[in-house]
């Protein structure tokens, strides 16, 4: 039985990827060495099947982050992308903006390189006192309770999904996040289109200094701004198109093992 596709680049920001056929084509290296296209829907891409599974459980519990925490923050930040590209013609509210942050932050932290580092970081936590935690475990063991290796794997998965989850919802992060400088830059005059990737965002010097700038292609035309500053902003706005372009999908092309474009 195969387990469900986990996205951790939505569906509702893949299509805008999308031709007249409800297709974009991927662009990957699945056995490590030459670059593969391959024409697929927006569901066929992006995913990791159980990602955010909690496989010692089982049902709606085995997918709870996936259900209840991670498709309402996708389903959220749906309506703050239509008004990012200008579909639903109404200001940002606070819960609007606070979506779109979290859904921005999501991309960062909730991908499966990032998921693996955190879980190697809780494992060698955790096992640093292995053996005097293992015997306080059993001295307070009851009789149903799994062993203590099974109870560490269960810990440490459960920990790392919402150790991310944690990140999402961070009041700092999503603070200053929202606090930031936005803006949607049209690149349509350019003659090239915006890839995106597996890890769509593009950010320099972190979100601490003054300089600090985050994009995010949100549509083969439309890239998303946040600036501390509005001089970097306006750095940002009066950068030739096609410089612009180019810097985004060569930082898009960066680290990422899957690249989308506009069929």
């Amino acid at each position: 039985m195969k387990l469900p596709k986990h996205h951790y680049i939505p569906v509702f920001y893949l299509r805008e990827w999308a031709n007249a056929d409800g297709r974009l084509v991927e662009f990957s290296r699945p056995t490590g060495q030459e670059v593969q296209p391959r024409s697929t829907a927006p569901k066929g891409t992006g995913y990791v099947r159980g990602l955010y599974r909690l496989n010692h459980l089982s049902g709606d519990a085995a997918e709870a982050f996936e259900r209840f925490f991670f498709s309402l923050v996708d389903n959220l930040a749906k309506d703050s992308l239509d008004i990012l590209l200008g579909r639903n013609k109404v200001p940002f509210n606070d819960r609007g903006r606070s979506a779109w942050s979290r859904f921005v932050l999501g991309t960062l932290f909730r991908n499966p390189e990032r998921l693996a580092s955190t879980r190697k970081y809780i494992e060698d936590f955790t096992l640093d006192n292995y053996e005097q935690d293992k015997a306080a475990y059993e001295a307070q063991k009851a009789q149903d309770d799994p062993d203590y290796l099974e109870y560490l794997v269960r810990n440490v998965a459960y920990s790392t999904i919402d150790w991310t989850k944690g990140m999402l919802e961070s009041p700092k992060l999503a603070q200053h996040m929202n606090n930031m400088f936005w803006s949607v830059r049209d690149v349509s005059d350019g003659g090239l289109t915006l890839f995106t990737s597996d890890r769509p965002v593009v950010m320099t010097n972190g979100l601490g200094y003054d300089w600090s700038n985050l994009v995010m292609p949100i549509s083969p035309t439309k890239a998303f701004m946040a600036c501390n500053t509005v001089a970097t902003m306006n750095e940002l706005k009066s950068m030739k198109t096609m410089e612009f372009i180019s810097l985004c999908n060569k930082g898009s092309a960066v680290r990422p093992e899957i690249r989308l474009e506009h069929q």
